[in-house]
Order: structure tokens, then C-alpha cells, then sequence
């Protein structure tokens, strides 16, 4: 638990942190809140606290977009910040909105208490607003107080317990270490400052009695522009003071936590045993000035102290425990190494020095460090008593980088674009987050977008960036469009006519098609009258389609009418025609028939037998249409008959047909067979009609056809065989004699084909023989030819 509240936000700072009382082993959590949190786009700055104090535990509770405990990094006494807009557009919150909050375990006893200050060291403050500017930093440091009794529980505004050193006295304020140095011995000595916040210059005096300290050098300075210039050391072991005028290079103010060094001094300790040799700081010869962006600071509180010389006891040293935290990011100078010393005498002295020997920190724990081996020396007891430790720093292999590969849009207005990115480096898995019309802002590729400009920022496992900057996709700067010129064809029926079709926009060169494959002719004749549909297609394969194109022609020309007079007592024919449609009515006839052509007319006589054909052409249009007929004779029919054999229907019916014009048809008695058929086949006895209608109209019946059958099949009644004379003589004959069926004559054919009653030159083996009746009707039989020497 703890006590003291969260007071509301001071209007004139941005970030804001309360006043808060708890008892020691409290776990409290601290709300930083805004006022005026108006269009950010970023910020970064550090807290610094007394570690003594307060425990960092974790960051909860967060109040802005993307943020996440990536964003932050703690060490020791510093917590560093740095949280950018995901969509680079800027955040707006009311004021008194909390944006996270900070958890801290209290460790300091009863009594003690630290700032929570806002600063610029580490982490450089820096507030960047939508228009990507940079806008002033202003903000409310906070307090723990630690009390057993939170009813009887407040106090001083930071310092606390722990550090050894003088305590803040309250309000701004110089101090001067008190250190312990053996006679003779080397000291140097930190000048510190309390509520050292924006402070843009300072200058004083400070004086000592050198009868008891030999000025030897300046030690660490650290504030920017605080240089060996800044010093007036000439003299000093002689006057007895040194004064020191500082200005901040960029006047804008600097902010330093509780308690640390500005700079320090260094002596020899030249008086007696015993005697403690003060330091002080004072307004002669240089008055004491100290002015923030608001003028002169007043009052300005001074903690003098001094060097007791003794000699010391100096006891070890001890390296309690050390955190190593690795870089994050390639590149970046984000390590940090935290170290815990224990033992020694008196303060104790840091040096860090990286891989090639140089000196990089004098701070107990090493941060801001770019990755390498640093080796670290700590003394104490003047230097009596030293520690040596060698810590390394690793950091990703790599930086983060990333590629993409754009695809444009192929037509005007669709989405079928795409970014594909590749990410490198850094410390996998990466996330993603998108800006413009995507379809998953956290994908690492976008499909089936439309034409934009995009960007993405890639962030990997240990919170580190790459924005890809913009990405345009592109798109034809007009939608594929397009129209046809038509011609009709010239006549009814023919293939004359042609579509010409005409592109723009989308993305030449255009190929056409109105059905059967694209071209790069844009013009297709030949072709019929009907409807049709084209399509236009770019380099991209965008389509443009025209439906409903229709290709016309002159109605056709019909014959109304076509009457045909055949023949009925010689060249008494005639032809009669009634022709309409076509583009007019008026047309010219040319008549061709048997003898050449003829006249030209809608009515012919006189005709004989034979093919006519009449050419109209309509005259406006030049279009032609031609139609033969035939007259013909008188029709009469006659028929022969083949009848049926012996328990058979295989009878056939030959028709004969004089005259008529064909083809004919057939209807016969038999509803079994087909119109079609002039000679039917397959017949069983009977009695069969016909009636057979031409092409002229005519129509003539033949009835009584009698279809006949055996009345005994066909047989081989005999065959007389005279044998060879050898052997392999092929000298035998053989007679054969029908019989049955419808009687003679009789046919024959032999196995060897020859035709005759009798054949010869047969060889010994197996023969046969065929009889066939008056009818057709077949009998076969096989023999053998034998020689029987006598």
C-alpha cells in the first residue's frame, strides 16, 4: 500500500508525476499522466531515482497506441522511455490521462525518500508533434516518501538515505562531498546539485586553505560545455580559490537527478593528521549566479563540505553482483552493464574503458553502450584498494533491414496490387504494422490492394524499428474504354460485313477479338449479319467488352411462290414464280434451262422435260438469288419381282419408275417399309401395293404385286464324279443335277468357280458345288474326288 495521492496535473507540464508516501516493502505503482497532450507523434526522455529507495518492478497500465513494455528500459536508477505513433498521425488525450504507469518495490527505511525526476540522461528528451516538429519538454517530478506511520509521513523533495553523501537541503543547491583521505594521499572530491532541473548557466567560487589541500587537476565534468575553460585554476594553490563559469551551449537548460555529480575536483591532502580541511562555496571574487529559461534562480542553498585527513583502513572490495544487458538493437548504444560493489573505504572511483583502451564512463554502472568487451576498475580507499572485471556486450548479428517487391495495379480501379516484403536482421519474429487502404495492417504482405501509397514499419522481438518510407502502387491513369464502327453486309446471306473497333486509356498496345482468339487487326470482315460481342484487351490483360454489336444486311430475297407444270404430251411444260423482299421490290430475272439461257420473266411455257434455273437480282442493291427446278414426264411404274425361297422371306420387289421428278416417295401396303425405300427386300410371300409421289406432285400406284415362295427348297439331287487317272493326275470330272425350288433352268458354280452343270481338271481332295433354281434360290453340298487304282 501507500499514502499521499495523485494530485491533478500541473496545466503548464506535459508529463506528470505524483507525490506518493509508503511503508518500506510497499508495492506501489506511480501513474504518469499528461495535460496538454495535443497531436504527438513521439516522445523519449529518462526518470531517475534513488535505487536505494525504490525497486523497479514493471510498467503496466498503458494508455497509448503500440505502446508495450518494449518501449521502455530500466537500470539501476533510470528509466528510459520511447514510444512512437504506430499510424504517424498524431495523438491527442484529455488531459489528466494516464500513459502508463511505473511499479517500484520500497526498499528504503523509515525516513527516507527519493525524487522521481524527469531528465535527459540517459535517454535525450525529445517530444515530436504531428507536423513532425519538435515542441518544448515540460514536466512534474515526483516524490516517495518512506514512513512506517503513513498518518505522520512527508518531507523533503529527494537525496534519501543510502548514498554516504551530504543530503538536498531543499530547493535548488550546490553541495561539496565529504571525503576521507590519508595525509599525503590524492582526493578528489564531487560538487552536486539538488533540484539542478533546466538549468541553463551557473557561476560561483570555491575555496580551500592551501595549507591543508594541494589543488592538483580537475576530474569528471558532466554537463555539455562544462570544460577545463570553464575554470580559473590559475594560482589557485597560492590564492586558495578556483572559479567556475558555465553557460549551456545550447541554451535550453539542463536537468541533472539528486545527487549527482557536476563535476569534481582533485587535491592533495597536505595538512596534519586529524584535521578536516574545508571546502566551500562562496560569492568572493565570483558572486554565486544560477539561471533556468526564467531568469536568475533564487535562492540558491549551498551544503559545503571538505576532506577529513586520516589515514585509512582500507578493507576489500567486493562485487556483490553484475547484470549485463545486451543491445537491442544493432547499431545502437543501449547497453547496459549494473553492478553492485560492497566493502572498500570511503567513495569509490569507476573506470570503464572499452575494447581499445579508451575511457568511456566513471559511473558505477555503465549505460548507453554500444556492444564490445568493457573492462571495469574500481578502487577505493584512495585508490588503495582495487577491483578488476571484464563484462561483454552482444547485440544482433545484424540490423533490422527490409526489401519489397511492388506490383501494380493492371487495371484502372481494381485492387489487384500487391507488396511483398522480405525482412533481415535484427532479432526475429517481427511484427507488422501497415498505413494505407491494406486489407491486414499486421501482415508482412498485401494482396488485392488498389493503387495507394503505402508504408510499413517492421518491429522485431526486442522492440526495434525499420519504416520502409513510402511505397507507391500504381494504376493506369485512365480505365481501358473503347467503341465499334459497323458496316452491314452488302446482301442477305453473305459474309460481307466488318466491325471496326477503337481503344483508349488502360495500357497499349490492344489486341481485339469477337470470339475466336485476340488480334492486333482491329478490324474484322467477312462476316455475316447477326449479333456479335467484342472484347478489347491491353498489355495487361485488362478486358473491355462491347455486347450486342448487330451486323445487318437488305431483307433477303424469297420466292413467294415457284409453280411447276410438268410435261404431259410432249414440251407442254410451264414454270410460274412470285418474288418479294430484298431491299426493293422491283428485280430482273435471267432464265437458264436444257438449251442455254432463255428470257427473262416471272412465267415460262412450253416446256420440256429438264432442269430450269431463274437468277433475280434485286436492282438497288446488285443481290442475287438463284433456284432451279425440273420439268418433268408423264410418271408410270412397273415392277419385277424375286420371290421367296423354300421357308424363307428374302423376296424382293425391283420397282421400276419412267418419268416424275425426283426424289420420290413411297407409301406402300406394307406399313413396315420406310418411305424412302424404292426397292424393298426381306419379303415374305404376299400381295403388295404401292403408291409413289414426285417432287412434281404427281402420283401413280402400282397394285397386285404377288410375291410368290417355294414350295420345296432347292437341292443337289446328284453328283457324278469320273476319278483322275493318277494320283496326282487333276484330270477327274463332276456332273451335278438340281432339283426342287422353283424348278430350271438350274445354275451352277464350283468350289474352283467354274459355272456349268459339269466341271473338270479336279485334283484329289474336297470340292463343292452350288445349285441355284430359276428364282436364285441356292442349294450347296460338298464331295470328294478319289483315285481307286483298278
Amino acid at each position: 500500500g501507500g499514502g499521499g495521492g495523485n494530485p491533478p496535473s500541473n496545466p503548464d507540464s506535459l508529463f506528470n508525476l505524483p507525490i506518493v508516501n509508503a511503508m518500506p516493502g510497499d508495492n506501489i505503482c506511480l501513474p504518469v499522466t499528461v495535460s496538454g497532450f495535443d497531436n504527438i507523434v513521439s516522445f523519449q526522455y529518462s526518470i531517475n531515482f534513488d535505487p536505494s529507495v525504490l525497486e523497479f518492478q514493471m510498467v503496466t497500465n498503458f494508455g497509448l497506441p503500440g505502446m508495450t513494455a518494449n518501449n521502455f528500459n530500466a537500470s539501476g536508477g533510470d528509466i528510459t522511455v520511447s514510444w512512437f505513433d504506430p499510424a504517424a498521425t498524431g495523438v491527442t488525450l484529455p488531459d489528466d490521462s494516464t500513459v502508463f504507469e511505473l511499479c517500484f518495490l520500497v526498499v528504503g527505511n523509515d525516513g527516507q525518500s527519493t525524487d522521481l525526476v524527469f531528465s535527459d540522461n540517459p535517454t535525450p528528451i525529445e517530444v515530436v508533434d504531428g507536423n513532425f516538429n519538435m515542441i518544448p519538454f515540460s514536466g512534474l517530478d515526483g516524490l516517495v516518501n518512506v514512513c512506517n506511520d503513513l498518518n505522520n509521513c512527508g518531507g523533503g523533495t529527494g537525496g534519501g538515505g543510502g548514498g554516504g553523501g551530504p543530503t538536498c537541503p531543499g530547493g535548488m543547491a550546490f553541495m561539496v562531498d565529504e571525503v576521507t583521505a590519508g595525509p599525503n594521499e590524492q582526493v578528489c572530491v564531487d560538487f552536486m546539485g539538488c533540484q539542478f532541473v533546466d538549468i541553463v548557466s551557473f557561476q560561483f567560487t570555491i575555496t580551500f586553505d592551501p595549507a591543508e589541500l594541494q589543488f592538483d587537476n580537475l576530474g569528471d565534468l558532466n554537463l555539455p560545455g562544462l570544460t577545463s575553460t570553464s575554470f580559473n585554476t590559475d594560482n589557485a594553490n597560492s590564492q586558495g580559490f578556483i572559479t567556475v563559469s558555465w553557460l549551456d551551449p545550447n541554451v535550453a537548460g539542463i536537468s541533472l537527478p539528486d545527487g549527482d555529480p557536476i563535476f569534481s575536483l582533485c587535491f592533495t591532502a597536505i595538512g596534519s593528521e586529524g584535521t578536516f580541511a574545508d571546502i566551500a562555496i562562496t560569492n568572493s571574487p565570483t558572486d554565486i549566479e544560477v539561471s533556468d529559461p526564467n531568469g536568475l534562480v533564487d535562492p540558491v542553498n549551498i551544503v559545503n563540505g571538505g576532506v577529513n585527513i586520516q589515514t585509512v583502513v582500507c578493507n576489500p572490495l567486493n562485487l556483490v553482483d553484475a547484470q549485463v544487458t545486451d543491445v537491442a538493437c544493432n547499431g545502437e548504444a543501449s547497453g547496459a552493464v549494473d553492478i553492485t560493489v560492497e566493502g572498500g573505504t570511503g567513495t569509490y572511483q569507476f573506470s570503464w574503458k572499452n575494447a581499445a583502451g579508451t575511457e568511456v564512463s566513471t559511473s558505477e554502472d555503465l549505460t548507453n553502450a554500444p556492444a564490445g568487451t568493457y573492462s571495469l576498475t574500481v578502487s577505493s580507499c584512495n585508490g588503495n584498494e582495487v577491483l578488476t572485471e571484464s563484462y561483454t556486450i552482444t547485440e544482433p548479428a545484424s540490423a533490422l533491414s527490409s526489401t519489397q517487391s511492388i506490383s501494380h495495379v493492371a487495371c484502372n480501379g481494381e485492387s489487384t496490387g500487391a507488396i511483398l516484403t522480405a525482412t533481415f536482421g535484427g532479432t526475429p519474429p517481427y511484427q507488422y504494422s501497415w498505413s494505407g487502404p491494406v486489407n491486414n495492417p499486421n501482415s508482412p504482405n498485401q494482396t488485392n490492394i488498389p493503387a495507394g501509397t503505402y508504408a510499413y514499419t517492421v518491429t522485431d522481438s526486442k522492440g526495434c524499428q525499420l519504416q520502409s518510407g513510402n511505397l507507391e502502387v500504381n494504376e493506369p491513369d485512365q480505365a481501358l474504354n473503347g467503341s465499334a464502327n459497323i458496316t452491314d453486309a452488302a446482301c442477305f446471306g453473305e459474309a460481307s460485313g466488318a466491325i471496326q473497333f477503337q481503344a483508349s486509356g488502360g495500357t497499349p498496345p490492344y489486341t481485339y477479338s469477337i470470339g475466336a482468339g485476340f488480334s492486333s487487326n482491329n478490324t474484322f470482315s467477312n462476316l455475316e449479319a447477326g449479333n456479335y460481342t467484342g472484347f478489347i484487351q491491353d498489355q495487361n490483360g485488362c478486358t473491355f467488352t462491347l455486347a450486342g454489336l448487330q451486323v445487318g444486311s437488305p431483307p433477303e430475297i424469297v420466292f413467294n411462290a415457284f409453280d411447276i407444270t410438268s410435261e404431259t404430251n410432249g414440251c407442254d411444260g410451264a414454270i410460274t414464280i412470285q418474288v418479294g423482299g430484298g431491299a426493293s421490290s422491283t428485280y430482273t430475272y435471267q432464265w437458264t434451262g436444257p438449251n442455254g439461257p432463255m428470257g427473262g420473266s416471272t412465267s415460262l411455257s412450253g416446256l420440256c422435260s429438264g432442269e430450269y434455273c431463274v437468277t433475280v437480282t434485286e436492282v438497288t442493291t446488285n443481290c442475287q438469288v438463284t433456284r432451279c427446278a425440273f420439268v418433268a414426264q408423264p410418271m408410270s411404274l412397273g415392277a419385277s419381282v424375286k420371290h421367296a425361297c423354300f421357308d424363307t422371306c428374302d423376296a424382293i420387289i425391283d420397282l421400276q419408275i419412267q418419268g416424275g421428278l425426283g426424289p420420290f416417295t413411297f407409301d406402300w401396303s406394307d406399313d413396315n417399309i420406310p418411305t424412302t425405300t424404292e426397292d424393298p427386300s426381306g419379303l415374305c410371300p404376299g400381295v403388295y401395293s404401292v403408291t409413289v409421289t414426285s417432287q412434281d406432285g404427281q402420283s401413280t400406284s402400282l397394285t397386285n404385286i404377288s410375291v410368290g415362295q417355294a414350295s420345296s427348297p432347292v437341292m443337289v439331287s446328284s453328283i457324278d464324279i469320273q476319278q483322275p487317272t493318277g494320283p496326282n493326275v487333276c484330270n477327274a470330272t463332276a456332273t451335278a443335277t438340281g432339283s426342287g425350288g422353283f424348278g430350271p433352268p438350274f445354275s451352277y458354280l464350283w468350289s474352283n468357280q467354274a459355272t456349268g452343270q459339269t466341271t473338270g481338271g479336279l485334283c484329289v481332295g474336297t470340292h463343292s458345288v452350288t445349285v441355284f433354281d430359276s428364282n436364285g434360290c441356292p442349294a450347296s453340298e460338298t464331295f470328294e474326288v478319289e483315285f481307286n487304282p483298278q
